[in-house]
């Protein structure tokens, strides 16, 4: 009677790690397409050691292991630093761009306003009992006048949008750590509780900190 239960006992255990690694690739399948989700392995192995029958030695079944994630450390330490730096050059793209009073190229910027002007004097300079090229340059000192003004008004605007950017990103950035530190409590709970890596928690905890990598520039340094 032990001996069958003994067998029952084993082929249960051994069910039971078939049926893991059915729910890993089960679980695999279903977020092939979640961003930041990484591959899981369930490993199984012979449950050891076996029984002595007779002249033979028989096996006991299997039993699951552990299930790990297919990752790359050398790689995965090197995405933070250069999510920060595609972060920085797309940052000052985007202000750069959104600066488009001092454009050189633009028609009617300061540039233009200033060649006008400066043509205007010298013309007066060479002429000046000509009453029309004075007024001339009444006009041009008028247009550099107007067009400073404008220039201040667009730089002025482009400094409440960037601070407005700054702003919303100082709320995600406050919520990501917020995350990050509830995440490494419940890792940490997972792992005295189970023995084991909590793959799913780890998944999200690594997306938290690349989307923090790509926000502010840092470096992450795991202690866990």
């Amino acid at each position: 009677m032990s001996d069958l239960l003994a067998i029952l006992s084993q082929g249960a255990a051994s069910l039971a790690a078939q049926r893991a690694a059915a729910a890993t690739a089960s679980h695999n399948l279903q977020n092939a397409n979640t961003p930041g989700y990484a591959r899981q392995r369930a490993v199984v192995q012979t449950t050891l050691p076996a029984d002595r029958f007779g002249g033979a030695w028989i096996g006991r079944g299997s039993v699951l292991q552990t299930v790990t994630q297919a990752r790359d450390r050398f790689l995965e330490a090197q995405i933070p630093a250069q999510l920060g730096l595609a972060s920085r050059s797309s940052a000052s793209a985007t202000t750069l761009a959104s600066v488009s009073a001092l454009d050189p190229t633009a028609s009617g910027g300061l540039q233009s306003a200033l060649s006008g002007f400066y043509a205007a004097l010298r013309a007066a300079a060479q002429s000046p009992a000509d009453a029309g090229l004075r007024q001339q340059a009444v006009n041009a000192s008028r247009t550099l006048a107007l067009t400073f003004q404008r220039t201040r008004a667009g730089l002025e605007d482009a400094r409440k949008g960037i601070d407005a950017q700054v702003a919303g990103a100082l709320t995600e950035v406050n919520g990501l750590a917020k995350q990050v530190a509830e995440l490494n409590g419940q890792i940490r709970n997972a792992r005295i509780v189970g023995g084991a890596e909590p793959n799913d928690l780890l998944d999200a905890r690594q997306k938290a900190v690349d989307r923090l990598a790509e926000l502010t520039g840092v470096s992450p340094v795991a202690t866990s």
